[in-house]
C-alpha cells in the first residue's frame, strides 16, 4: 500500500519513473489498485522507456524496483529483470531506428 500512496510523488520526476507514474495512475483511474495488473504496467513502462524514450534498461529496472507495487520481493524482481533484459536488445532497436527517421527525442521524457 506504502507504494501507492508514494505515486504522486513520481509525478514531477522524468525517465522511466514518470513513464511508471503516467501508465500506473491510467490505470489506477480505471480500477482499485488491487485488481491492476502491475506486471503490465511494469513492461509498458520499460518497453516505451526504452523503445520510445532511448532509456537505459538498467535505469527501467531500477525505477520499477523503487516504485512498482508489483516488484516487491525477490521473485517479482527476478521476474521482471528477466523480461526487461530478454527484450531489452528489441526495444533499443527499435528506438535507434526512430532516431534514424526523426531525430533525437526532446524534452524530459528522454533524459535517463
Amino acid at each position: 500500500m506504502r507504494r501507492i500512496e508514494e505515486l504522486p510523488k513520481l509525478e514531477n520526476n522524468f525517465g522511466p519513473r514518470k513513464t511508471f507514474w503516467r501508465l500506473a495512475s491510467e490505470e489506477l483511474n480505471k480500477r482499485p489498485h488491487a485488481e491492476i495488473d502491475w506486471r503490465k504496467v511494469e513492461l509498458r513502462t520499460a518497453r516505451e522507456s526504452i523503445s520510445d524514450n532511448g532509456q537505459s534498461p538498467e535505469n527501467v529496472i531500477e525505477a520499477i524496483f523503487e516504485n512498482s507495487p508489483g516488484a516487491v520481493t525477490s521473485k517479482q524482481k527476478t521476474e521482471i529483470s528477466l523480461i526487461v533484459i530478454k527484450h531489452s536488445a528489441e526495444w533499443t532497436k527499435a528506438f535507434e531506428a526512430s532516431l534514424k527517421k526523426s531525430g533525437p527525442p526532446l524534452g524530459p521524457e528522454a533524459a535517463t
